[in-house]
């Protein structure tokens, strides 16, 4: 019987990361509003839209990508209960 609690680890730099067992993860891979659409709560009504949707379809986690300087769409995401997960650095080679 499934107990929502992970069933393995994995490490990164001695760090744990959970693996849940018979994960199934909806991926919010991209959410743009129109500039002159924004802030009228648009995001607010996408995300647990998207959320409903993704629960009907079987999933049972989901993820979100969001810039790290996008201040407003993170705190759109934390409010909706996702947390920091992993980290994607990048570097320009010229």
């Amino acid at each position: 019987m499934p107990t929502g609690r992970s069933s393995g680890t994995s490490s990164v730099g001695g760090a744990p990361i959970p693996f849940p067992r018979g994960a199934v993860t909806a991926i919010l891979e991209s959410m743009r509003v129109i500039e002159e659409q924004r802030r009228k709560r648009i995001g607010v009504e996408l995300v647990p839209a998207f959320l409903a949707w993704a629960g009907a379809e079987g999933a049972n986690q989901a993820t979100v990508t969001a810039y790290a300087s996008d201040d407003a769409a993170s705190g759109l995401y934390r409010s909706h209960g996702f947390e920091s997960f992993e980290l994607t650095m990048r570097r320009t080679l010229r």
